[in-house]
């Protein structure tokens, strides 16, 4: 069985596949596109178990983000002196929340040439297994 190119563009437009899938699914058809579309629309995910996957996925990405941001601390240094320290996460929020009051603070930091200083801290292997 010959499948063209132009069947393949058709299913791939159709579904928003790749050319392989495609073909894959068109030879398992016959050549028969409405065929190659009912075996595609059986074989995947319900969209809402894949919105499910994927929202689980990014509530568990951003947990770990979180946490890694919490466990590491920002230094703010002026002529070699700490002035404040305080947990990453606490400048993350801070920075989004207060983009302008933080882009001040930046200036202000370069004008009496502070510095800024992260520190991790390494997670432990109970945190990695999670």
């Amino acid at each position: 069985m010959q499948i063209s190119l132009e069947e393949i563009d058709e299913l791939r437009r159709r579904a928003g596949i790749g050319y392989s899938r495609a073909r894959e699914l068109l030879k398992q058809a016959g050549g028969d596109l409405l065929e190659a579309l009912v075996l595609l629309e059986e074989s995947s995910e319900k969209p809402l178990q894949v919105i499910s996957s994927r929202g689980r996925d990014t509530v568990a990405w951003v947990r770990r983000l979180a946490g890694g941001l919490h466990r590491s601390r920002v230094k703010v240094e002026v002529k070699g002196n700490t002035v404040m320290e305080f947990p990453a996460s606490l400048g993350t929020a801070g920075l989004v929340l207060f983009p302008k009051l933080a882009a001040l603070g930046l200036v202000g930091m370069i004008l009496v040439r502070g510095g800024l200083q992260i520190e991790g801290k390494p997670a432990s292997e109970k945190e990695n297994n999670r």
